[in-house]
């Protein structure tokens, strides 16, 4: 990753106010960060002589595990700041992400920073718990079914095509043994790898993202009404809710299997599948001579099969909502329980600004009149 960097926009010999201004995802030359800025001019008013501003920048990818990175990146900058001002008040103005970033910070600083006063303007806080139900309840045994199926299926293509190519018999035998352990034991081996996986990313997620924030921290919330980063929480919740009750269906069908040890119902139905697979050896079924037969026993899964891809089609598609969080989030939010609110947990001080001109205003906080007299009359008090 490349390294942060802390930039100073208005310089001051012994600053008795410094503010550090943190952009948002992909933001890392926002505009409002730079000399010149309403925002940047709206603070020196103030105190003009006392302040230094200097801009944070990290290069903000869209995921959780990068905004924790530069989240130590900036606790360092926050740790030199304090030791070489000791008396100087810091006040972080964060936008978007940039607001996680922060407040993550604060939390790596371990106390260090508790005199540290934040402004997050439009910032989404992702909240993580842990799922009633894991991921592959209810599916696992399904999964590895799917693959049993596959092997015993694929037995009729070997006795259709034996004819033809004349393998001897062990040659045979050892073909059909080869279809019944390889892809049953791939079945078991993806069910096993997507379930480590998925954990992986939900562990990662919680630990990316669960900010705690002090009750004694000094915070300020500043968003517009209408936010379009706001859908975030609703895109959230739906999957949220689409993934709970696909979950709660799995699960009943799973849950009579795992209250009788599952294991023994797994090698009951292998052992099915295997004496079907060789009662259509022995019978001379071919593919070619008796689709009839061969159909009717793959229909047996069909139903099943496509109430499993259907499943997955539609967490796929709710997938797509939750995007704007990063794709670490989308994944970790399979094991984890995600949702997008605007304030950390706790009770918080939020205003929420009418927008003044129709269409987006994300980016509109940092340049609204109302949003930089708020900034300038908190910090006063704080101040004080």
């Amino acid at each position: 990753m490349k390294p942060s960097r802390l930039e100073s926009i208005v310089k001051a010999e012994d600053p008795v106010h410094i503010f550090v201004l943190v952009h948002g995802t992909w933001a890392a030359t926002a505009a409002w960060t730079q000399a010149g800025s309403k925002l940047v001019a709206s603070l020196l008013r103030t105190a003009k002589n006392d302040i230094a501003i200097d801009a944070f920048i990290w290069w903000g990818r869209n995921s959780p595990k990068r905004r924790a990175f530069y989240a130590k990146e900036l606790a360092k900058h926050l740790a030199d700041l304090r030791d070489k001002h000791r008396t100087a008040s810091i006040t972080i103005v964060a936008h978007s992400h940039g607001g996680a970033v922060s407040s993550k910070a604060l939390e790596y600083g371990d106390g260090a920073q508790a005199d540290v006063r934040l402004i997050c303007l439009s910032t989404p806080f992702l909240h993580v718990r842990e799922r009633a139900r894991g991921l592959l309840d209810g599916v696992s045994v399904f999964l590895r079914g799917i693959f049993l199926v596959a092997g015993v299926v694929s037995i009729a293509p070997l006795a259709d095509l034996s004819p033809k190519f004349h393998p001897s018999m062990t040659e045979f035998w050892l073909s059909c043994l080869a279809c019944l352990v390889i892809l049953p034991l791939t079945g078991f081996w993806l069910v096993w790898w997507l379930g480590r996986s998925v954990k992986a990313k939900g562990e990662e997620l919680r630990e990316a993202i669960g900010t705690r924030v002090s009750a004694s921290q000094k915070l300020l919330l500043l968003r517009m009404a209408g936010d379009e980063a706001s859908y975030a929480l609703s895109a959230y919740k739906f999957f949220d809710w689409l993934l709970e009750r696909i979950l709660s269906v799995w699960h009943s069908i799973d849950a009579p299997l795992r209250r009788r040890k599952q294991s023994i119902w797994e090698a009951i139905f292998m052992l099915t599948l295997v004496a079907a697979g060789l009662f259509a050896l022995v019978n001379g079924l071919h593919l070619t001579e008796n689709q009839g037969v061969i159909f009717l026993a793959i229909g047996v899964f069909v139903g099943p099969i496509l109430a499993l891809l259907s499943t997955i089609l539609a967490v796929l598609l709710a997938m797509w909502s939750i995007l704007p969080m990063g794709w670490s989030a989308a994944i970790g939010s399979l094991a984890q329980s995600v949702s997008v609110e605007s304030s950390p947990h706790g009770s918080w001080h939020v205003e929420l600004f009418m927008p003044v001109e129709p269409g987006l205003v994300h980016s509109k906080t940092y340049e609204d009149n109302r949003c930089l007299a708020r900034i300038r009359q908190w910090c006063e008090l704080s101040a004080g």
